[in-house]
């Protein structure tokens, strides 16, 4: 069964990669809109053409369509509201009709936003306002719009997703030993290969309303989620199914059609991230390892527990947060942080921020030398973030930049993180390749000293951004820990990404307490490298396909943690994704 699954992706990707489609250039690939919820915009673009489709340029129409659709830059995505929020502008006077796409320049990373405008010629009729399986003379072609009109829309919510994986000499062929006391690793995998199938399916119901015609607009969404897997996977071979709540939370929006000013207050259980997930992903806001068998899929995003305030004014943006994670139920630490932003981008070449982050509650502790209890509750970080996109009107140009310090008010700690990336997008070459450095360092605690120095990277992740090392970040996480990361984003068109990444990871500290407990204490300082090849393949606005091909090769660090020969780590994956909304 995985090898039809292996050469049906090889067919697929070479059929794929002859094809010739429109690209746009600097915009990346196209996302789903589904899978893009909790994702940040950070740019907003209009493109107008005519009823023949050919560009017309218009800085005052551009202009009037991001002031009345206003809601876009520096927000978190959601379906439903960005949808209402482009039909709203698609009711200015000179729209025939209005459309909008999603694109990322990396796997999943933050998203350019694009408005697409066909003008009204003199004369010309107007797109109609009103569609949906609900209104009269409309047909089950509008699904999943039940009503969407002026002042409304309703949508179904339906998602699934499956997926094929294969990895063969897990945890460098000592499984046992890297999931020893893990409460979910009842049958971890055992030298050789081990292959699972995984599934989700999420239904539900997501909408906005505007309150008679003021600028005030509540939104809401309600689904649930059911995940199965069977086989033998990296923990168990135990076939499993769970079903709970995914989404469920109640939001208003108010909006000043005079000054742009945006008003965005939200809670429940919603998709929160922040920056590219450096500290907060939305991938982690929900455990999906164990009895909610979704393991590699991660189909549950949502947080158990979410509050968030965001206001912005031209190019500044406010946010509060408050944010609890979902976890096992057999193992909850009832970890609560508070974040607050504040942040100015201006749509073209500055994105900046400074974050403040604390922890409300939490039982999870630190292990440390000297065996004194130190939760986490206490700790506080703070975040500045510069990334600019832009360099003297050269937009190929991509340079990052987080730093993160944090310490506790119960006891000495003091740990950074932080790192710095330059990108170049090659567009005048075919396919538009993207080459991008990335140096990370986050540190490790010195157990010559009585102060805390392990950095703490709370609630990080994502494919393609802080998972370093798709097989080292189940045995190396994200503290005490330095990469060197060279990518190559290749875009054979506007709907694929393949993605070529070498990582080289090494310990800030040979003392690793904290780490997984064959790595508690270091040989070496060189943890290994890992080499990972990722296609993805926006079908249409209904699926995606994600294929992936990672091996990682223990370093001495690995190698001298046990008596036994280590192996390659090799891991291969093939997931369908269908995204209705």
């Amino acid at each position: 069964m995985n090898k039809f699954f292996y050469y049906f992706i090889i067919l697929i990707t070479t059929i794929t990669l002859i094809e010739s489609y429109a690209q746009e250039k600097n915009l990346g690939t196209e996302v789903s809109k589904s899978s893009a919820n909790g994702l940040t915009v950070s740019s907003v673009r209009v493109k107008l053409s005519d009823s023949e489709g050919r560009e017309i340029i218009d800085s005052a129409k551009e202009t009037q369509i991001l002031k009345t659709f206003a809601i876009g830059v520096g927000s978190a995505y959601e379906e439903s509201i960005f949808d209402f929020a482009v039909a709203k502008a698609g009711k200015t006077e000179f729209v025939k009709s209005i459309d909008y796409k999603l694109y990322s320049l990396g796997i999943a990373s933050d998203l350019i936003l694009v408005i697409y405008i066909i003008l009204l010629e003199e004369g010309g009729e107007k797109a109609p306002e009103a569609k949906g399986v609900f209104i009269k003379g409309r047909d089950i072609s509008d699904f999943p719009v039940l009503v969407e009109n002026k002042f409304s829309r309703l949508s179904v919510i339906l998602t699934g997703g499956a997926g094929t994986f294969t990895d063969f000499n897990a945890f460098f062929a000592h499984g046992a030993e890297f999931t020893k006391g893990s409460p979910i690793a009842n049958n971890p995998a055992e030298p050789g290969y081990a292959s699972w199938l995984e599934g989700y399916l999420e239904l539900g119901l997501g909408g906005l309303i505007q309150v008679s015609n003021s600028s005030f607009y509540p939104y809401f969404g309600l689904s649930g989620l059911v995940t199965g897997a069977t086989g033998q996977d990296l923990y168990t071979a135990d076939t499993r199914g769970f079903t709970d709540f995914e989404k469920a939370y109640l939001g208003i929006i108010y909006k000043n059609p005079e000054n742009g000013f945006l008003a965005n207050i939200s809670a429940g259980r919603q998709n929160f991230q922040l920056n590219d997930g450096l500290l907060f992903s939305k991938y982690s806001g929900s455990a999906n390892a164990g009895e909610r068998a979704s393991l590699f899929l991660s189909a549950r995003t949502t947080f158990e527990r979410t509050a968030n305030l965001k206001l912005r004014y031209k190019n500044f943006i406010l946010e509060g947060a408050f944010l609890e994670p979902e976890e096992l139920d057999f193992a909850p630490s009832n970890t609560q942080y508070l974040l607050g932003t504040l942040g100015y981008n201006d749509n073209s070449s500055i994105d900046a921020s400074f974050t403040y982050i604390t922890v409300l509650n939490s039982k999870s502790k630190y292990a440390n030398v000297n065996g004194i209890t130190m939760t986490k509750e206490g700790l506080y970080a703070f975040n500045p973030k510069i990334w600019i996109n832009s360099i003297g009107g050269n937009n190929n140009i991509k340079l990052r930049s987080e730093f993160v310090y944090e310490g506790n008010s119960n006891f000495d700690m003091s740990t950074i993180g932080y790192y710095i990336s330059a990108g170049y997008i090659f567009k005048q070459l075919p396919l538009s390749p993207k080459l991008t450095y990335r140096y990370s360092y986050m540190s490790g605690d010195d157990s010559s000293t009585t102060q805390y120095e392990r950095f703490d990277p709370m609630l990080t992740g994502g494919l393609g951004n802080w998972i370093q090392g798709l097989n080292f970040r189940k045995t190396t996480g994200n503290g005490n820990i330095g990469a060197h990361r060279i990518q190559l984003d290749i875009y054979p068109s506007s709907k694929m990404i393949l993605s070529v990444d070498y990582f080289y990871l090494w310990a800030p500290q040979l003392f690793n307490l904290g780490g997984l407990p064959p790595l508690s204490r270091l040989s070496d300082d060189h943890y290994g490298q890992e080499l990972t090849f990722t296609y993805k393949y926006f079908i249409s606005n209904k699926f995606t396909l994600l294929s992936v091909f990672s091996t990682a090769f223990p370093g001495e660090a690995i190698r001298g943690a046990f008596y036994n020969p280590t192996k390659i780590w090799t891991t291969v994956q093939l997931s369908f994704f269908m995204h209705i909304l």
